[in-house]
This record gives structure tokens, C-alpha cells and sequence, in this order.
């Protein structure tokens, strides 16, 4: 290539990017069922570890589910609302693009555009309730 023809082809390139950091949703883990009796719905379980996140830091174990148990019968749980949060999100976007003359008042532009580049898998925000089967005949 000659260094005219390499000069047309390199130059004018513009690179640019979008950062996007997002910190996690309010988590709410329900019971899944009228525990209490009252016909409200979405009642919270009862949280009976400290700590209710999961040892992996995967969407599929974000909660440890043995943190959570259903709250007794005609009760209502003790989980506070909102007081988890999801995962946090981030990604990375890149666009390069370039402006191409042709003659000395006309100018073509070409783009070549990536979405999340680097983006680890988002978090699917589930609502999931602590279901445990309860032995029968009780």
C-alpha cells in the first residue's frame, strides 16, 4: 500500500463509547401463597439467616434459598420489603465511525456500531417465593 493510499484509508477514524452502570433492583422474596389467611397477596416469607445472599455471585445463585422459610400459618413473614438488591448491571457500547470526502463539499459517513461489548449476562428480576413442600397429615 502506498503511504498515500494508507493515509486515505487510516485517517479520520472517530472512536466512542457509552459506559452504562446501573445498581441493583430492590429484591423482594414472597411466599407464594396466602400464609397468613387474610387473602393478601404477595406476603412476605420470614428470613432466618443473616446473611441471604448466596456463596456464588451467579444470577442462579444470588439468594441462598435456605435463608428463607414460610412463616407459620395465620402469620404474616418477617422479611423486610425491599431489602435485598439484585445484582448490579453494567455494559460497555462502541460505535467507530468515519467521514469520507469526495470532492471538496460532499462527504459520506460509515459506521460501524456494538452494542454491549463487554457486558457480563444480565439478572432476570424473578419474583420467587420460598416453596417448600410441607409434610402431609399434619
Amino acid at each position: 500500500m502506498t503511504g498515500r493510499l494508507a493515509n486515505a484509508m487510516l485517517s479520520n477514524w472517530q472512536v466512542s463509547g457509552i459506559l452504562t452502570a446501573r445498581s441493583g433492583r430492590p429484591v423482594n422474596v414472597i411466599a407464594g401463597q396466602d400464609r397468613s389467611l387474610s387473602g393478601i397477596q404477595n406476603q412476605r416469607v420470614n428470613q432466618v439467616l443473616e446473611n441471604p445472599y448466596g456463596d456464588k455471585k451467579t444470577p442462579e445463585h444470588w439468594l441462598n434459598p435456605a435463608a428463607f422459610a414460610q412463616p407459620a400459618l395465620g402469620t404474616l413473614g418477617s422479611f423486610r420489603r425491599n431489602s435485598l438488591r439484585a445484582p448490579g448491571y453494567w455494559s460497555i457500547d462502541l460505535a467507530i465511525s468515519r467521514l469520507i470526502a469526495f470532492g471538496a463539499t460532499r462527504k459520506a459517513g460509515v459506521a460501524v456500531t456494538e452494542w454491549e461489548v463487554l457486558a457480563p449476562k444480565p439478572v432476570p428480576l424473578v419474583t420467587a417465593g420460598a416453596h417448600r413442600p410441607e409434610p402431609c397429615g399434619k
